[in-house]
């Protein structure tokens, strides 16, 4: 038998309660709770599904209380405390806010400066520290080239000034500005996450695996809720620049190491003319092996800005035969 104190410690979702107690009674195992209120009779098997779905309501409650006081803290011009911090930044006291950390914040200029200014690419930049062993905002030693890239983009480090947070907050936040500094925008409430739990059977034979996945969103741009946040100290010439020459920077088609026939940047959008980016896709065999499906789709289509209309992604062996 295995025991936990209530019955939503072994799931808050009635289908996923009832899966593990199917799989542990294969077993010859049973799953008890002290707050049962039934037995295994049909009606004591109707009383514990009413408080498996009282639990499932509780927990869309929690949920809902939640990004509702988080939403009315992001519209009051507060940060979240609970998520990481930008590079560079980290929360004040009263954890409602920014502050700049100057040991990251060095490197983060330095990134800005390298690119905006000297007119380096990425890979000089991460190659640079990982040369002299510069930490990075992960942790670890290995600079993650995407995550230059994201870090340019981010309006944190651009200063904005007075007027312009002005029109992208409310009147009240507005209000709080000191109109002779400049300030940079972190921004919440641009994407939406989903994460579903499933269930599939163990590479071994033995048993079935459960794992998490995660699908990631991004919001129409009129439902950001912009947060205004001390500057960064970037001067913003070095932004623009840094911004203008990775626009046109554009890396071949591939798929790891393996090129196919329309690789190299050959494979371009139909609708913005860019160069299309190719994927790889993979499915869980029942026998334990992959199934492995390879797709074409526009980098614009499919990122934040959303510059392009085309978010389809097309079967590389359709394309290939159609070529």
């Amino acid at each position: 038998m295995v025991l936990a104190q209530d019955r939503d410690r072994f799931a808050r979702e009635p289908a996923y309660h009832y899966l593990l107690r199917r799989e542990f009674e294969e077993h010859g195992t049973k799953i008890r709770a002290l707050n049962d209120r039934g037995d295994d009779s049909p009606e004591g098997e109707l009383t514990d599904g009413i408080l498996d779905q009282l639990a499932k309501y509780e927990r869309a409650k929690i949920v809902e209380r939640s990004r509702r006081g988080k939403l009315r803290k992001a519209r009051e011009g507060k940060v979240i405390a609970t998520y990481r911090p930008t590079h560079g930044f980290r929360i004040n006291v009263t954890r409602d806010g920014y502050e700049v950390d100057e040991d990251k914040m060095a490197v983060v200029r330095r990134v800005f400066r390298i690119v905006g200014s000297e007119g380096a690419g990425i890979y000089s930049v991460h190659k640079t520290l990982e040369r002299e062993g510069v930490p990075a905002p992960g942790g670890g030693k290995y600079w993650d080239k995407h995550a230059i890239r994201r870090g340019i983009a981010d309006d944190a480090y651009k200063p904005h000034t007075c007027e312009e947070v002005a029109e992208l907050v409310r009147s009240e936040v507005a209000a709080r500005l000191d109109p002779n500094l400049s300030y940079g925008i972190w921004w919440f409430n641009r994407r939406r996450t989903s994460q579903t739990q499933v269930s599939e059977p163990s590479p071994n034979g033995n048993g079935r695996v459960y794992r998490k996945v995660g699908k990631v969103a991004y919001r129409n741009k009129d439902e950001w809720i912009a947060v205004p946040i001390p500057d960064a100290g970037i001067p913003l010439e070095w932004v623009e620049a840094a911004r203008a020459m990775l626009a046109g920077c554009r890396s071949p088609s591939r798929v790891g190491s393996r090129f196919w026939e329309l690789s190299g940047a050959l494979m371009r959008c139909g609708e913005c003319g860019r160069a299309m980016e190719a994927l790889v896709k993979t499915a869980r065999k029942k026998s334990g092996g992959k199934y492995i499906f390879c797709y074409y789709r526009c980098r614009e289509g499919n990122r934040r800005r959303q510059t392009c209309s085309n978010n389809r992604c097309m079967r590389s062996d359709r394309v290939h035969a159609a070529v």
